[in-house]
């Protein structure tokens, strides 16, 4: 559940491997959203270990954890925004977006903030990127050119994985975990190998469905999330 209201604070459980499991969970839970939590709240709903989502041991700390997390850096959300910031929610036109424009605009919001508090240039260069580096089966990658080659050559690569790759990729998730270096460096690998992304997305989806542990499914859809959206 993502509250309006903030739930009293809790200390974290006693047991470590529940308090890593809660934390593992509100991370996911707070990039992905309600749909998520759901989600996870379906197939673990027989699960003793994610009892602490239905009122078991947990639960409160959980609530507090995910309230937590999802909240802005800075406050709550009806906190309202200093002058100084305002130049970010209502920029200057672009100089690049008007030619005719001979130096930067005037900034009202902006005058006696510091130089960080204004519109930073950066934002059209990284949009530009975006547009330059951007392909669909690229894993999430933009604006990384080194791996513009590997992503052109997806339709070539499509198929069985050869022996090798299929090998190494069993073992990378036999040895996965639900740690961060785990998942990191599983992550990794894939991003090598990103030219048999199709055929690499078809094994971790096979070996999810062939698992009956829900917790080593549970890692591989981490795995996925992070090679999607990080």
């Amino acid at each position: 559940p993502f509250f309006d209201s903030a739930p009293p604070p809790v200390a974290p459980p006693s047991d470590p491997e529940l308090h890593k499991r809660i934390d593992k969970l509100v991370e996911y839970a707070v990039k992905n959203g309600p749909e998520f939590e759901a989600m996870i709240c379906e197939k673990q709903r027989d699960n003793p270990s994610y009892s602490f989502l239905f009122g078991g041991e947990g639960h409160a700390y959980y609530r507090f954890k995910l309230w937590l997390s999802s909240r802005p850096p800075n406050g709550p959300f009806n906190q309202p925004f200093p002058p100084s910031s305002m130049s970010m929610i209502h920029p200057s036109p672009n100089p690049m977006m008007s030619p005719s424009l001979s130096g930067p605009p005037l900034n009202p919001a902006g005058i006696g903030s510091s130089p960080s508090m204004l519109v930073p240039p950066p934002f059209p260069q990284f949009y530009d990127q975006q547009l330059h580096h951007q392909h669909p089966q690229s894993f999430g990658l933009h604006g990384r050119p080194e791996y513009d080659q590997s992503s052109k050559s997806f339709k070539g690569l499509s198929g069985p994985l050869p022996s090798d790759v299929a090998m190494e990729l069993s073992n990378v998730l036999n040895s996965l975990n639900g740690t961060k270096e785990s998942i990191k460096g599983a992550k990794l690998w894939f991003m090598q190998r990103a030219p048999f992304a199709p055929a690499l997305a078809e094994t971790l989806r096979d070996r999810v469905f062939a698992l009956d542990d829900v917790e080593r499914q549970l890692h591989i859809i981490y795995l996925a999330n992070d090679i999607l959206f990080d």
